[in-house]
């Protein structure tokens, strides 16, 4: 082997230990706060007003719903989906309340929750804003959806 192919051979294989040492580094910098990584907003909205919005949308769609139900001119068909999306807006409006009791009983009360197709939103005081806190709220909360679901977890 020349001197050239072993000098390149030599820095290829420093390069390549050395680019698989930074990236098997953990992610720890002393200068970065692990609470500065959660995202918080202070939005003047009240929990109650979340929840009344949350609670028209669910009417509105239920009632969207039933005004196909009642027409002579829907079919049979838009009225059995109609029929579907009402209990699947009813399972969702249940599911939304048990997962706002089981937050309460595990000492987070006050949490906003909505569920979309594929989304959950979780909203609580900034009372709460830590890092555990932000922890044991997903794991309550990923009891109840399942882990196919992504669980959104805010603070105001």
């Amino acid at each position: 082997m020349n001197k050239q192919a072993f000098t390149f051979l030599t820095l290829f294989t420093l390069v390549l230990m050395l680019a698989v040492y930074y990236v098997t580094l953990p992610l720890d910098h002393p200068h970065t706060k692990t609470d500065e990584l959660i995202v918080s907003n202070t939005d003047e909205n009240s929990f109650s007003e979340y929840q009344s919005g949350l609670n028209e949308k669910h009417s509105t769609e239920v009632s969207e719903n039933e005004s196909v139900i009642s027409s002579s001119e829907s079919s049979l068909e838009e009225k059995l989906e109609a029929l579907e999306n009402i209990s699947q807006t009813e399972k969702t409006s249940n599911l939304e309340k048990k997962i706002q009791q089981d937050l309460t009983e595990g000492s987070f009360s006050g949490c906003f929750v909505e569920i979309e197709e594929e989304v959950t939103r979780i909203v609580c005081p900034q009372d709460y804003l830590s890092k555990e806190n932000a922890s044991t709220i997903l794991s309550i909360v990923y009891q109840s959806v399942g882990k196919e679901n992504l669980v959104e977890v805010s603070f105001e």
